[in-house]
């Protein structure tokens, strides 16, 4: 797995050269090579001393007030994130993970300097880290911004809303860009404010979204509810690290980088194709070889 990550950076590293070299030359603007600059490089394993045995990295992802702290709380079983009303204009993002792994994170490595980093010595809980992020659509940039750098390197997303903030547009645009990018499951919070049609409407918009069968679990921290699916939640993720493995959701995740890499040199090899004077020297080319072509056929 090393070894193809140095081949990856290597690669990446190339193309960045070449591109910079045809924007100097005049084929490329600086528009145009933007995305591959600002392609996603960063991966989970740099944050642990030994990648093949480092957790999985799921995050509570969505809005202002859906209730991520109370869920985070609610697994840890203890107040270790921020309830409330100060969550808006918090920069900070809680870790919750197994006290073997201290030492061995790279706290240096951590996306952002703003992360509460709580350690825990529950062994059903060992293989997984637990983050709880930023609203984000909380009216603060930083905050979006400190989700933006922690989302590389998040295995699994967890969507949360409330029956009555399913369907907001930032959280909602957010998770449009990245299907594709991790594993992902979805909660409806509040359940107890909620109806079953609201649930219904949901699933059938991440549906047409295109993921298929997705997961949308119904919670509600305020009160026990009979049709509370809270035990589901870390069940399933059990089920799914058992079933394929750190390492096959490593190569995954791995694979992605190189599609998208492979994704950003076609956009660059269109828009050379694009250039008036790449067109001119395909025009040149062309005449010449018809030229030869008439030379060969007279002789």
């Amino acid at each position: 797995m090393a070894a193809d990550t140095d081949r990856f950076d290597q690669c990446y590293t190339a193309v960045l050269a070449w591109a910079d070299t045809l924007r100097q030359q005049g084929w490329l603007h600086d528009a145009e090579i933007k995305a591959l600059r600002q392609m996603e490089t960063a991966q989970a394993d740099e944050l642990f001393e030994a990648p093949s045995q480092r957790p999985l990295l799921v995050a509570f992802f969505g809005g202002t007030g859906v209730g991520k702290s109370s869920l985070l709380n609610r697994l840890a079983g203890e107040s270790i994130a921020q309830v409330g009303v100060v969550r808006p204009t918090s920069h900070h993002v809680t870790l919750y993970l197994h006290e073997s792994y201290r030492g061995s994170l790279h706290e240096q490595a951590l996306p952002t300097e703003q992360t509460q980093i709580v350690y825990h010595a529950d062994a059903a809980k060992k293989y997984f880290a637990w983050l709880d992020m930023p609203d984000i659509d909380s009216t603060e940039q930083s905050n979006r911004e400190v989700v933006e750098s922690w989302l590389p390197v998040i295995d699994w997303l967890i969507y949360v809303v409330t029956p009555d903030r399913y369907h907001d547009d930032l959280g909602w645009q957010f998770v449009q860009a990245r299907g594709h990018q991790h594993a992902w499951m979805f909660v409806m919070n509040h359940w107890d404010e909620g109806a079953p049609e609201q649930w219904d409407d949901f699933r059938k918009r991440l549906v047409e979204q295109g993921f298929t069968d997705p997961v949308v679990l119904r919670t509600s921290c305020a009160r026990d509810l009979p049709d509370d699916d809270f035990g589901e939640l870390e069940a399933r993720l059990q089920r799914a690290l058992q079933a394929h493995g750190i390492d096959n959701l490593r190569h995954a995740a791995q694979a992605r980088r190189w599609q998208t890499l492979q994704q950003q040199i076609t956009a660059l090899y269109e828009q050379l194709e694009q250039h008036e004077a790449w067109q001119a020297v395909g025009q040149e080319w062309q005449s010449l070889g018809d030229d030869h072509a008439r030379r060969l056929n007279s002789l």
